[in-house]
């Protein structure tokens, strides 16, 4: 039983890690793909703003400036949920335009769910810079 649950522990860190590694390359790469990562259920609060659905957060996503995720800074913790669910917190370093000397500092959840059209999708997403 001890190595099952061992095997359960690594496989939401598995997954949970190869989907953030995923989605700042994509976002830094080409953002818009990132649509196959959302369904209509999803929701994304940005700065206070909520959007709901993979069309919202499509648009919003497409409106924010050319950013570069800083991997080599960020730090992601997992932790599994109900239902097959992955609860993610991560939080690092941007930059805009590849601006190294001016890193914006961020904490960012997601909620993925089993589903969607990569096996995964983000059913929850909060995201706020660290200013200040």
């Amino acid at each position: 039983a001890a190595q099952r649950n061992k095997e359960k522990m690594t496989d939401f860190q598995a997954v949970g890690a190869q989907f953030i590694a995923h989605y700042f390359s994509t976002l830094t790469t080409n953002r818009a793909q990132l649509g196959s990562l959302y369904t209509d259920q999803s929701m994304l609060s940005y700065e206070g703003e909520q959007f709901l659905g993979r069309q919202q957060i499509m648009d919003k996503q497409s409106q924010l400036p050319n950013l570069t995720y800083d991997a080599a800074s960020a730090v992601a913790d997992y932790q599994p949920s109900l239902d097959g669910a992955i609860f993610v917190l991560v939080s690092g370093c941007l930059f805009i335009d590849g601006n190294q000397e001016a890193p914006l500092r961020f904490t960012q959840t997601f909620l993925l769910k089993q589903g969607g059209e990569a096996g995964y999708y983000v059913h929850n997403e909060i995201f706020r810079l660290s200013l200040g």
